[in-house]
């Protein structure tokens, strides 16, 4: 993939077959298939001497090219992917339980997950375990400010990725792997600006119905029983 301005072409396409005709294409390997993890109570604790817990609240999801994919990615953005986001606002600045959150999405060929990162101390892991599957399932209702914000941050995300060609590079490469076609930044922000709040919320219905896997790792063992 290239991505940039991009001058002699046939000298640029000379210089690849150069340093990389001699690579032979190998057979790739069918993937494994997807097994479901039968963790004690949904929960894997590690311990491990470090300054602080670090632990990974987990949904099951979608494949790479689901059909929502894009709603997901709102829902995303408005549970823990800016400061202004649910998680961020109510377990770090009001409650002090964590000193970062994120949340986000991991998809593959053939399945995904919703994850919540969270880094804190272990005495307040099942306090913030709690209130993070509260939250997760009040999200069937957004307002329509945090929508707003959520949907322009998104925008504003990809006019930046249209400045640097590295980022695109990347971004149309995942596109080719996951889903055999190119969808421009131009394209994705028509898609993000169709999409309905009801739409968002009914992504959010059937993703936090399911219960989460929880993934802990820190440097005393944690009250399992507590987190629940």
């Amino acid at each position: 993939m290239i991505a940039g301005k991009i001058g002699d072409k046939k000298k640029i396409m000379g210089l690849i077959k150069k340093y990389f005709e001699n690579i032979k294409d190998q057979p790739v390997s069918k993937p494994e298939k997807f097994i479901n993890s039968n963790y004690l109570n949904n929960i894997l604790y590690v311990n491990k001497k470090t300054d602080q817990t670090n632990l990974v609240v987990s949904y099951p999801a979608y494949k790479a090219n689901y059909t929502y994919r894009y709603e997901l990615e709102l829902l995303a953005m408005i549970m823990g992917g800016m400061m202004s986001s649910r998680l961020f606002s109510e377990i770090r600045e009001k409650r002090g339980l964590a000193c970062g959150v994120r949340a986000f999405i991991d998809s593959y060929l053939d399945t995904g997950s919703f994850l919540v990162s969270v880094g804190l101390e272990p005495k307040k892991a099942d306090l913030t375990v709690k209130l993070i599957k509260k939250l997760m399932i009040e999200s069937v209702n957004i307002s329509d400010d945090e929508f707003t914000r959520a949907r322009q941050k998104i925008i504003s995300n990809l006019a930046l990725q249209t400045e640097d060609a590295g980022s695109l590079a990347f971004m149309f490469l995942d596109q080719i792997i996951y889903q055999n076609k190119i969808t421009t930044p131009r394209e994705q922000i028509k898609i993000f600006n169709n999409i309905k709040k009801k739409d968002v919320e009914n992504e959010a219905r059937k993703l936090f119905s399911n219960s989460p896997k929880i993934t802990l790792i820190g440097p005393q063992n944690i009250n399992i029983n507590k987190i629940k």
